[in-house]
């Protein structure tokens, strides 16, 4: 398989501190509708130091659409698992038609260097999805997104599918909230949304959540851990 069509993913995870998560429960998130690489039908589990991300892999995936990709992280080690689900017809091809999909495992650097934007208070406040947030404005981009954060769901981290190239990577926004909270919502002045909370389950998560079930072969090229964000 190429090494190309291994490449679409990447996953922005902002700095954190190793304490424990202050809230345990799952966040369901709307992303942007608008965006072809998008996951849909998010669901964030929180627990601790660790946090699991589910959502539907776009039907545009190279890897094949429609199936569930999970992205496992957890601070105390600084380690992310991708499992990334493949199509029967490429798990045929690649000789294993038991095989479910593709890992990576990548080390979850200390920090993000060379951030340009930050965000400033607007000083008003909302409830979204049951919770109270404060509303921010990102600040050193031309067309600055606004977002309401909360510090009631702990870290922060954004997945996404995409390249690193022309039209892959972070958002401005993502780098932008630092360790001010957790967006309940972000949006731009016209309008358009690009991140919400639907709903927050408090509650206990099971630890099989983490559990990596049989059938998700290395991704082949990528040399394990080796990688980055």
């Amino acid at each position: 398989m190429r090494r190309s069509a291994l490449c679409f993913l990447s996953l922005a995870a902002l700095a954190a501190p190793l304490s424990a998560q202050a809230f345990e429960g799952v966040v369901m998130i709307k992303g942007d509708s608008t965006d072809a690489n998008a996951l849909t039908n998010q669901k964030w589990y929180m627990k601790s130091t660790q946090m699991a991300i589910t959502g539907t892999v776009p039907s545009t995936s190279p890897m094949g659409g429609g199936g569930e990709m999970k992205i496992l992280i957890d601070w105390s080690t600084r380690k992310m698992t991708m499992l990334v689900p493949i199509s029967p017809e490429m798990a045929g091809r690649m000789g294993g038609m038991g095989m479910k999909g593709m890992k990576r495992v990548i080390d979850i650097p200390e920090s993000k260097a060379g951030a340009t934007t930050g965000v400033k208070p607007l000083g008003t406040s909302e409830m979204i999805a049951g919770h109270k947030c404060d509303d921010y404005e990102e600040t050193g981009t031309k067309t600055p997104h606004q977002m309401c954060l909360t510090t009631e769901l702990g870290h922060f981290t954004y997945p996404q599918t995409g390249g690193r190239g022309r039209g892959g990577g972070a958002p401005s926004w993502v780098s932008a909230i630092g360790d001010n909270g957790f967006p309940l919502k972000v949006w731009t002045p016209g309008g358009k949304v690009d991140f919400e909370v639907t709903e927050v389950k408090p509650g206990h998560v099971p630890g099989t959540i983490w559990v990596i079930p049989d059938g998700y072969m290395e991704m082949p090229g990528m040399g394990g851990s080796r990688g980055g964000f």
